[in-house]
């Protein structure tokens, strides 16, 4: 049975890490058939060539005994080939292996190709599947799991998948494909040689019982080093300037020595298994040829087989041994892709935030809910915000940080929300985005409401009176946040904050409207619109990337418009452009400013003083 150990302990920070013990659950078999499941065509017809390549190949060593006995001068070791082979002498023996040699080519390298691609394609189906429900877990996931230890998961243990989709999947179907091949071929040769084949089974499939639960247990335990590891740099590498600055390289470098260390030994104790349990493959494979050939020895002087069929037998005795033997830790390999199945898995099957919905192009687990993509919609020109009693914890175990909080903006209205540092200023702006589903409470825009419920629900009732999906409610509301946040990629994609898009002479518009036309034209070599964004917007002074994000919000035409103490980090120059800017473009709007300047109370309608929630 597969039970996660230690998982999701409650903790007032992070959640540890997922371990999992035992055999490998149903639901990680149903992941992996629902993952194949739109190629089952290709997929069928691939292993039914295959299986056709591996016959004809293999088929050569019975077509060359046959050959053998009809050139044999010596009947007390000799049989007649069979009566389809009448008449045939060398040439023909020649030609017909030149055939089946052929076809047996041609069909293996459909099949490793048809194999590879299908595999390939089926794991990134999974990658982009689990992307796409990651991106809709609730905020407290995020929260309580380190970067680093979601990077992990799609990065090495997609990689152990991948890497065994390819290549390795056509390899270890093709030794599956041998052995098949082989009993039936062997068994047209001479049948007293199936037994000793189905003793190599029996013997190779108890090695490969008695060591997989080391091997498995030593593999989940690698898979969850890894994330500690890959945590801490991600960690270093986003502080990279402090550590410089504060001197602490030496306590960064000795702290990810100590988790590489324990790395290196959990992926020396894989390696020191499979070696040992390769080992013990080798003396299981020498000693069945040692009995094949004192058999073999034994049933020619009875006169039971004949020499071209002890050298057929022998010849399969040689090649099922190897094929068992490679079968088996291909098997064990695969252990290793099955446990990043397993990871993978458990990110499948967590629970979406409150009211999130999948695409209808999802594939895995049927019963969340899925939507059609929220279709443009022409937005009113401002909002009626509603907040009924709302209370808000990050947490059962943790304090509130909004405590009965009620209040009513009208259209078109301004107004200020001020408050010491940990007031609750923040956590406000996120309950208005339903990051975090509120305790108690409501919050409406226009009378609407966000549907809060549970993902797994039943999807196909439509919305209650009065009630609007999650994503829709979330297009009402824009943001100037305090900490601007932009993407790699064009100026153009970080402008355009919704699927709908924005034309060129829409945009050209807006950045002529706050001022912004000339500095975008002037940016890198003219190239406008196509200039290259960097990570994060590193190649942009803070006040450019705060700008940029404000156009971005007035693109979007939201009713209403929230800024978050936006001009706190910008030049002089900048703070001038966005509040001439924010009184330009938010007039008939609803105006929400998170203000520490009273400069910017000032022209607010009313203020909202906040102070422990």
């Amino acid at each position: 049975m597969n039970q996660p150990v230690s998982a999701m302990t409650k903790s007032r920070f992070l959640d540890e890490e997922v371990r999992f013990s035992g055999r490998y659950s149903k639901n990680v078999v149903a992941t992996l058939a629902e993952t194949f499941r739109p190629y089952r065509t290709i997929t069928i017809l691939s292993l039914l060539v295959g299986m056709v390549a591996r016959l004809c190949l293999l088929s050569t060593a019975n077509i060359s005994g046959y050959w053998a006995d009809s050139l044999c001068q010596n009947a007390a070791y000799c049989h007649a080939p069979p009566h389809i082979f009448n008449g045939f002498g060398n040439n023909e023996f020649l030609w017909l292996l030149s055939i089946v040699i052929g076809i047996g080519f041609v069909c293996n390298i459909f099949f490793r190709v048809s194999i590879s691609r299908t595999g390939a394609k089926a794991v990134s189906t999974l990658y982009d599947e689990v992307t796409m429900r990651v991106s809709r877990f609730p905020m407290e996931f995020f929260d309580k799991t380190p970067v680093g230890r979601i990077m992990s998961r799609f990065s090495s243990d997609y990689a152990s998948i991948f890497r065994m989709a390819g290549g390795p999947l056509g390899e270890f179907l093709g030794l599956a494909f041998d052995l098949i091949a082989t009993l039936i071929l062997m068994s047209l040769a001479s049948f007293y040689y199936v037994p000793i084949v189905l003793l190599a089974c029996l013997a190779y499939f108890g090695l490969y019982k008695l060591h997989t639960p080391t091997m498995r247990s030593g593999r989940r335990q690698y898979a969850a080093a890894r994330s500690p590891s890959v945590a801490h740099f991600a960690e270093t590498v986003q502080g990279a300037r402090l550590i410089k600055v504060y001197g602490k390289s030496v306590n960064f470098t000795d702290r990810f020595e100590n988790q590489v260390g324990s790395l290196a030994r959990e992926r020396l104790s894989v390696a020191f298994s499979s070696q040992h349990y390769s080992f013990h493959m080798a003396i299981v494979t020498a000693l069945l040829l040692l009995l094949t050939g004192l058999s073999g020895i034994w049933l020619v002087k009875t006169g039971r087989v004949s020499a071209g069929s002890l050298a057929t037998a022998f010849t399969f005795i040689l090649i099922v041994s190897t094929t068992i033997q490679q079968f088996f830790e291909w098997l064990a390999n695969f252990e290793e892709a099955l446990t990043g199945v397993e990871r993978f898995d458990h990110y499948l099957r967590r629970p979406l935030e409150a009211g999130g919905a999948l695409p209808l192009s999802a594939q895995y687990i049927p019963s969340v809910r899925r939507t059609k993509s929220a279709e443009a919609v022409t937005m009113p020109k401002s909002a009626e915000l509603s907040v009924d009693h709302l209370w808000l914890r990050y947490g059962p175990e943790l304090p509130w940080v909004l405590k009965d909080l009620s209040f009513t903006l009208r259209p078109t209205e301004k107004l200020a929300i001020v408050g010491r540092t940990g007031s609750g200023k923040s956590s406000l702006i996120q309950a208005l985005y339903l990051m975090y589903v509120p305790d108690e409470g409501r919050i409406s825009i226009n009378g609407l409401s966000p549907d809060l419920s549970l993902a797994e629900a039943d999807h196909r009732e439509p919305l209650k009176a009065g009630k609007i999906r999650l994503d829709e409610f979330r297009k009402m509301i824009g943001l100037i946040p305090q900490d601007p946040t932009l993407f790699q990629g064009t100026l153009r994609d970080n402008l355009i904050a919704d699927e709908s898009g924005a034309s060129d002479e829409k945009i050209w518009a807006m950045l002529r409207s706050i001022d912004l036309e000339h500095w975008v034209k002037s940016l890198g070599q003219g190239e406008g619109l196509d200039y290259p964004i960097e990570e994060r917007g590193g190649n942009l002074s803070a006040g450019e990337r705060q700008l940029i994000c404000m156009a971005r919000c007035f693109l979007s035409e939201c009713p209403l418009i929230i800024t978050d103490e936006a001009t706190s980090a910008i030049d002089p120059a900048s703070e001038e452009l966005l509040v001439k800017a924010l009184e330009t473009h938010t007039r008939g709007r609803t105006l929400i400013i998170v203000a520490h300047r009273l400069s910017t109370v000032r022209s607010c309608d009313r203020v909202l003083w906040l102070d422990k929630g």
